[in-house]
């Protein structure tokens, strides 16, 4: 009998300045993050990636010791795309309530 694999995970990546951006247009919530002005109040960092808990993520710092050129990456593993979308849209959602 043959198993069936499972896919590999889908990798988003960027810098600590852009991965909630990478993160909220990935799952498709960037244009109701930003018409509702979101960026007033909070972070997609902290308040969509830090509390997403259907995604797995890795933050690896590059240029240690190199100032200018020093500075984080993040990596994120998502195993599960629809519960992954479909947590970043509530979590977006939340927001949007709590304004």
């Amino acid at each position: 009998m043959t198993q069936a694999r499972r896919p590999s995970p889908t990798k988003l990546f960027g810098e600590d300045d852009t991965i909630g951006e990478v993160l909220l247009r990935w799952a498709g919530q960037d244009s109701i993050w930003s018409a509702n002005e979101l960026n007033d109040n909070y972070s997609p960092l902290r308040d969509i990636l830090h509390a997403c808990r259907s995604l797995d993520w890795d933050r690896v710092e590059f240029a240690p010791g190199r100032p200018g050129a020093a500075g984080y990456c993040y990596e994120i593993s998502i195993p599960d795309e629809r519960a992954t979308r479909a947590e970043v849209a509530m979590l977006v959602h939340e927001l949007v309530g709590n304004r």
